[in-house]
């Protein structure tokens, strides 16, 4: 206990504050979370601290870079850490990730992971019964512009061709989830998918 109240005390004072924020976004987004989620219970003076420093303009890019280079499903995670707890670094972030000069890095990432890793970001970022939700409870859905972004960047080739092709080499359940979640958000890439199964199959 003396060392941890000691930690806990150093971590919160103002000298420290510099280094503090400089380490967190140096922490793999997923990491990031776990720690923020153990400061907000233990340690709130340190969580108050990173959670307005991370909403800051300062630190933006090197966030959003930290943001493009965590896997689609622990970026997700994120996200939905943030969107909850620090709004304000959600919605920068949701912002900057859709924008067109983080596009191609996004693709990138979500051709490089697995089928059941996208369907799960995606079902994240927009989920399939959004506008049921609202109609039903009159909550309003969350902004599906980073959604949106990265459907659009996936349906340009060459991107669309390696995202396809690793989607049929991949398990087969994931695929039709994806095809079946497609359906309902993207037409282009649905029905790229859909020749190219049919092209598979013959």
């Amino acid at each position: 206990p003396a060392v941890w109240n000691t930690l806990a005390t150093a971590l919160a004072e103002d000298i420290h504050r510099d280094a503090l924020v400089q380490r967190a976004l140096a922490t793999p987004l997923e990491g990031l979370a776990s720690f923020l989620g153990y400061a907000k219970e233990t340690m709130p003076a340190v969580w108050n601290t990173l959670a307005t420093a991370l909403a800051e303009d300062i630190h933006r890019d090197a966030l959003v870079q930290r943001a493009l280079a965590t896997p689609l499903e622990h970026l997700a995670s994120f996200l939905g850490y943030a969107e909850e707890m620090m709004p304000e670094v959600w919605r920068a972030l949701d912002l900057a990730l859709a924008d067109a000069s983080c596009v191609d890095a996004l693709v990138s990432n979500a051709v490089g992971c697995s089928t059941g890793h996208l369907l799960g970001f995606l079902r994240y970022a927009a989920p399939e019964n959004s506008e049921l939700v609202f109609m039903f409870t009159g909550e309003a859905p969350r902004t599906m512009r980073l959604a949106t972004a990265l459907l659009d960047g996936l349906s340009r080739s060459p991107a669309r061709e390696r995202f396809i092709h690793a989607a049929l080499i991949g398990r087969a359940d994931e695929f039709n989830g994806l095809l079946a979640y497609l359906g309902k958000r993207h037409d282009g890439l649905y029905e790229a998918c859909q020749r190219a199964l049919a092209d598979a199959q013959s």
